[in-house]
């Protein structure tokens, strides 16, 4: 008898049915999900039917084998189970595809056009955005940018710091590809959102950062960070030996920044950074650093 047959025999459960029921979702309905969400096909509401019909079958079976656990004894049961755990893993997966594939589609709502707002840089004009930002036809297309935001040419200058909204066809354009962030692309949600680095819990659960706190603390996180830090990646960060050498400060700066610079490189959330300010503060070099995210916000911190 296999472990399947000895499973439906406790638990009066047809397993075989909800497998089957499984391969043919993948084999027929998976593709059309994943087809909606990079906006190549209209949604097909069978595919999503039968995927919530398997996501409240596997909650069911879930709660079954809890319910039935103390008789599974064998080797061969802990098998099945990790298994039927592995499609319920896999249901949530396509559940959330619109996230894992940073899409501007989301449940229920097919809209590849979503609208962001920008803050103009200091000396950046609305015709080098529209070139920035990867407009078909830059030199034109900043008008309908002016029109949008009725704005005239009086009211900005090259003082930068003029906001305005722009709408931005995610499924078109190859410049707002961001891949470390998982959410819907839409507005500032292109930050993403993390946990506070310094844990603290809320009505029974973790405190989350908005997605402006999470960029903040982002930017922070990696221009403090050292070498050998990150475990994953021990080469990302400054060489702590260099920001305490005060005698060789015109040698090492060069180092220094290609170091803050090739980290920062990682992050696609950003746009660039630049060095403002240099000087010493007893023993140690400190460096006042300008970041500018992927929306055109300005953060600055201290190393």
């Amino acid at each position: 008898m296999t472990a399947v047959q000895k499973f439906e025999n406790i638990t009066k459960y047809d397993l075989t049915k909800y497998f089957n029921d499984y391969i043919n979702f993948v084999n027929n309905n998976q593709q059309d999900i994943y087809n909606y969400y990079i906006g190549v096909l209209q949604p097909v509401q069978i595919s999503f039917n039968e995927l919530y019909r398997l996501q409240k079958e596997a909650t069911r079976l879930n709660q079954i084998v809890i319910s039935k656990c103390n008789q599974f004894l064998t080797y061969d049961f802990w098998d099945l189970i990790d298994q039927i755990d592995n499609i319920r893993v896999k249901l949530d997966t396509v559940y959330n595809y619109d996230k894992w594939l940073r899409s501007s589609i989301t449940k229920g709502n097919y809209n590849r056009n979503i609208e962001l707002t920008f803050v103009l840089r200091q000396n950046q004009s609305l015709e080098n955005f529209s070139n920035e930002v990867g407009m078909k036809s830059p030199d034109n297309d900043w008008v309908n940018v002016a029109f949008k935001n009725d704005l005239r040419e009086e009211d900005y200058d090259f003082n930068g710091g003029n906001i305005f909204k722009f709408n931005f066809d995610l499924g078109s354009n190859s410049n707002f590809n961001i891949n470390s962030v998982i959410d819907n692309i839409s507005s500032d949600t292109i930050y993403g959102k993390d946990l506070n680095k310094k844990i603290q819990f809320v009505n029974d659960d973790l405190l989350a950062l908005s997605n402006n706190d999470t960029m903040v603390q982002n930017v922070n996180v990696l221009v403090s960070l050292v070498k050998g830090d990150n475990i994953e990646f021990p080469n990302d960060g400054v060489d702590k030996s260099l920001l305490s050498n005060k005698n060789k400060i015109l040698s090492i700066y060069p180092s220094i920044f290609r170091q803050i610079y090739n980290t920062f490189a990682k992050d696609d959330t950003l746009k660039s950074i630049t060095i403002t300010d240099v000087y010493f503060n007893q023993t140690s070099l400190n460096m006042k650093i300008q970041v500018e995210t992927r929306l055109s916000e300005i953060i600055t911190t201290i190393l």
